[in-house]
């Protein structure tokens, strides 16, 4: 533990205070310094060593465009290079959960999961809970160990880190309660209020 001392200088009152502080701050500076930026990067290129991807998944490789949603054409351009992930829409004078024009949106059900989802994800101050940043691990947890050579056998994100007992295993450890609400949030939008929300969708939406 290493002894700092801070100056301060009130009016004409000069008062010195011992702060502390742990061993391993200046590693800590080191590490939030960039040392290397690839030019690439910072031109806003996107290729540096003829490593980046440009290539489709899933269903976006057997489904001709004409097929996709506007999501999944989204998605694709994304992925293909030649799309923008920025948006400025703002989804405005929602209707009522249960009226009719709320069914014939398909984002009027999930601007009201997310109303209920930020209630517990930002706190008082509008900075991000314990809760939210429970969900960000959860979404990778689920996801993470998907790979392309055996997508043949399925999963990837498919919410069965919560619909299953994976969420018990010791590489997931501390993420048990954010499974539970979770299948909370599953039981009452897609069981009990009869909406085609998935689990899996559930913990993308964040």
């Amino acid at each position: 533990m290493l002894s700092y001392t801070f100056v301060a200088i009130l009016g004409s009152i000069v008062t010195s205070v011992p702060v502390a502080a742990f061993s391993g701050f200046p590693r800590l500076k080191q590490l939030m310094k960039i040392d290397v930026l690839n030019p690439a990067d910072l031109n806003n290129v996107g290729s540096d060593a003829g490593d980046d991807s440009f290539e489709l998944l899933g269903d976006l490789i057997t489904l001709s465009r004409s097929n996709l949603t506007q999501v999944g054409r989204d998605v694709t351009d994304l992925l293909m290079n030649y799309g923008s992930p920025e948006s400025d829409v703002a989804y405005v004078d929602v209707p009522a959960l249960n009226s009719t024009a709320c069914a014939q949106d398909t984002c009027c059900v999930w601007k009201h999961i997310a109303d209920q989802m930020a209630d517990l994800y930002r706190g008082e101050s509008g900075r991000c809970t314990k809760w939210a940043r429970m969900a960000v691990r959860l979404g990778f947890h689920d996801a993470g160990a998907w790979s392309k050579s055996t997508a043949y056998q399925g999963g990837g994100a498919d919410g069965s880190i919560c619909l299953t007992n994976e969420y018990t295993l010791p590489e997931n450890g501390g993420l048990e309660d954010m499974c539970l609400q979770m299948l909370t949030w599953y039981d009452e939008w897609h069981n009990e209020k009869g909406f085609n929300v998935s689990m899996a969708d559930l913990i993308r939406y964040v």
